[in-house]
């Protein structure tokens, strides 16, 4: 398929199979019929990079969001555009379609964005951190996920908008975080009642941010005064222009007091964004310290080691699964040695055949060397069989007990919760 004339930024098949849309950084749209390599639909309209695409669940809208900000829905009746509005300001990333037809988005103007079917905005998820690159709806829509150039996702109640806390982009092994758990059991039942040691590294983290925060403060003060400065000497330098006595050297001062005056706007407004990220992280650190002061004991150690329970069913989760995979590739191993078996007794019984109708000696000598060979395969290949077979059986029995073990697990993380005492 040749048609882009620029990157090809994006392309998404229809849930249907019948359509596949393809997005470049000129804006252009196109869809194709994916068996013949035919366009079906040139869409034009938007008038910067496309940096996403999403087809509705019955195939019949697509969706496209663009550096212009704006996202678009496009009818798959006759490739006519069917509603567009100005999603993000900056730019939108990221569209993204539910089952149920509504959308997320997210975009430069740092917000994640939730949208009935119709494109009348419903609310926005507040992101902390980079620009948020892409936005998606968990399987059931009931979640919103959104992701940015550091890795972070984070996550929201769609029907709400509660943030409910952060994904690890590269978890720790399961190993790895059991061992931390089971290390914070330990230490909240040889602390008791006693203060937690979060609350003096959240004392420090305060102290920390709050210096950096200060400090930020003095370099936005800093930043506004030279810009003061520049401002006024441009605004005396304007006025000295316009008379006529003004020395010849005027306008070529005037040109470089410009220049300082956009460098110095430049610094106040990188200075203020960075004021705005250290208030931001000095009211997270600030509610960190709130809740390591009001942390329950009792309470604490009884989320630690449900914490554990939850990492332990984990593993044997995981462990499950490596055993059912593993299961199901010596099955087919299993099943290929059977067929092997069948295939080279039947080739046995042929050479027997040809061996008794051959008149030949030479030929006799060929024969009786591929009977051999072909028994010597078969107590090869059901050597290997039976031992497979052994496999298999110690296997199942394994994953049987595993299973067992697993449904007891989960049982029990959803039963009465037993309290654990200090």
């Amino acid at each position: 398929i040749k048609k882009h004339t620029d990157w090809v930024t994006a392309l998404a098949f229809s849930p249907s199979g019948e359509q596949l849309a393809s997005a470049d950084r000129n804006g252009g749209i196109s869809v194709w019929d994916p068996d013949n390599g035919q366009e079906l639909f040139t869409l034009p309209g938007h008038k910067s990079a496309v940096t996403s695409l999403s087809w509705r669940g019955d195939s019949k809208i697509l969706a496209s969001s663009s550096e212009d900000g704006a996202v678009k829905l496009w009818e798959m009746q006759e490739g006519k555009q069917a509603k567009t509005w100005n999603a993000h300001a900056g730019g939108a990333l990221a569209v993204s379609y539910a089952h149920d037809g509504r959308l997320i988005t997210c975009g430069r103007d740092n917000n994640v964005t939730l949208w009935d079917a119709s494109g009348d905005k419903k609310r926005s998820f507040e992101f902390f951190g980079e620009t948020p690159l892409r936005a998606a709806f968990s399987h059931d829509a009931g979640r919103v996920f959104a992701t940015d150039f550091a890795g972070r996702v984070a996550a929201w109640n769609a029907a709400d908008g509660k943030r409910l806390g952060e994904l690890d982009a590269n978890p720790v092994p399961l190993a790895a975080r059991l061992a931390v758990a089971e290390k914070r059991v330990e230490e909240i039942q040889k602390r008791g009642n006693g203060p937690s040691p979060s609350l003096t590294v959240a004392e420090a983290e305060l102290a920390t941010v709050t210096a950096a925060l200060e400090t930020a403060a003095k370099a936005l003060e800093t930043a506004k005064a030279e810009q003061a400065t520049r401002e006024n000497e441009v605004a005396r330098l304007k006025e000295l222009a316009a008379k006529s006595s003004a020395p010849p050297d005027t306008d070529a001062k005037l040109l470089e007091a410009r220049a300082a005056r956009l460098k110095a706007r430049a610094a106040t407004t990188n200075a203020t964004e960075v004021v705005e990220t250290k208030t931001k992280t000095a009211a997270a650190a600030r509610d960190k310290l709130t809740q390591a002061k009001a942390e329950d004991p009792q309470r604490a150690l009884n989320e630690a080691t449900a914490a554990v329970a939850r990492l332990k069913t984990a593993q044997v989760q995981s462990s499950v699964y490596r055993v059912r995979e593993s299961l199901a590739a010596k099955k087919r191993e299993h099943e290929n040695l059977l067929a092997a078996i069948t295939a080279s007794r039947e080739a046995a019984r042929q050479s027997e055949k040809d061996l008794a109708a051959a008149k030949d000696a030479a030929a006799k000598a060929k024969l009786k060397d591929q009977a051999k060979t072909l028994a010597a395969e078969v107590k090869k290949h059901e050597a290997a069989a039976k031992k497979l077979a052994a496999e298999l059986t110690a296997e199942r029995t394994q994953f049987e007990k595993m299973t067992a073990e697993l449904e007891r697990m989960k049982s029990a993380s959803t039963g009465a919760v037993k309290q654990s005492k200090l």
